[in-house]
C-alpha cells in the first residue's frame, strides 16, 4: 500500500480526502476502520460490532476512549477532543462528527431515499 500502515485508511486524511473516496466509500471505510480499531483495543473481542452498536455497552472505558482518539487523530490528521467519542458513542455518530470536520459539512453518508 505505498508504505502506508494504514491501508486504505491513509486515503481519510483531510488533504487528500476528496479526491481519493466517493462519499459513500469514504463513510464505509471510516466506518470500518473505527469498528477495527474499537476492537482491537478491546482485545480482538468477538463481539458483533456495528455502525449503530454503543461503545460504552462494548466497554470503552475512559482509558480506550483516548486510545481510540489518539489513534483516529493519527489516521485523520484532525484534532479530535477527548469528549467527542462520548458525545458521538457509535462508530457511525463518530464516522459522521469526523467526515463533518475533515470535509467543511460534507459528510458522505449515504443519501436517504424518500
Amino acid at each position: 500500500m505505498g508504505g502506508c500502515p494504514l491501508g486504505e485508511v491513509c486515503l481519510l486524511s483531510a488533504s487528500s480526502w476528496s479526491r481519493h473516496a466517493a462519499k459513500p466509500k469514504r463513510h464505509r471505510l471510516l466506518t470500518e476502520f473505527i469498528i477495527d480499531q474499537v476492537r482491537d483495543l478491546l482485545g480482538g473481542t468477538t463481539r458483533h460490532i456495528g455502525p449503530n452498536t454503543s461503545l460504552v455497552l462494548l466497554g470503552v472505558d475512559s482509558l480506550a476512549a483516548v486510545q481510540l482518539q489518539q489513534r483516529l487523530q493519527r489516521a485523520v490528521k484532525i484534532d479530535i477532543k477527548p469528549g467527542v467519542i462520548w458525545t458521538k458513542p457509535t462508530p457511525a455518530a463518530l464516522t459522521n462528527w469526523l467526515l463533518e470536520h475533515m470535509t467543511g459539512g460534507l459528510t458522505g453518508q449515504p443519501e436517504a431515499e424518500s
